[in-house]
């Protein structure tokens, strides 16, 4: 009966340093499965700048390919700009470079949230591995939209492929 007795005592301890634990986890913005909370305002504030940025360029060279096609009228334009507005300076250099940007930002401003947010500073290095998928648990908001700019870019480049290459080489992009 002892060992019994015991055993209720250590259970009953250890659920009672669970709670504490998750109570801790609570005040510190943490839930029990160890998803952290949609981040501060500032910091999505940051990545919804960051995303819009991203857009900027791409909206501007659109609309100014869709004005050209409109207008008969030639206005001289540096061969440099011309190359930056083909489709494929866009998919396969502009966008992914952006997107590399965009997500390296996101990182770097994870590894701040971490450090500001829950103390727990973590040795900063900036691999592309890190871009593409941040190694920590981040939030809701964030991982959504790394996921959704990484998505684009692969798919950019597959579609741009696509186009490119005759019909019997079409499974190229789609196995890389």
């Amino acid at each position: 009966q002892a060992e019994d007795v015991n055993k209720v005592r250590q259970r009953k301890t250890l659920q009672y340093e669970e709670q504490k634990e998750a109570e801790s986890h609570e005040e510190i913005g943490m839930s029990r499965r160890g998803y952290l909370p949609v981040s501060s305002e500032e910091s999505q504030g940051t990545i919804l700048c960051g995303l819009i940025a991203m857009l900027i360029p791409a909206v501007v060279l659109c609309a100014s390919s869709c004005w050209r096609a409109h207008h008969q009228t030639q206005m001289p334009t540096p061969s440099f700009l011309l190359v930056l507005g083909e489709k494929r300076t866009m998919h396969l250099i502009i966008i992914p470079v952006l997107a590399s940007i965009t997500t390296m930002t996101m990182t770097w401003l994870n590894y701040k949230w971490y450090q500001h947010s829950l103390d727990t500073p973590l040795p900063e290095t900036y691999y592309v591995s890190q871009a593409i998928n941040f190694r920590r648990v981040e939030p809701w908001s964030a991982w959504l939209a790394r996921w959704s700019i990484w998505f684009l870019v692969v798919f950019g480049v597959v579609e741009f492929k696509g186009e490119i290459l005759p019909w019997e080489l079409m499974w190229l992009p789609l196995m890389w």
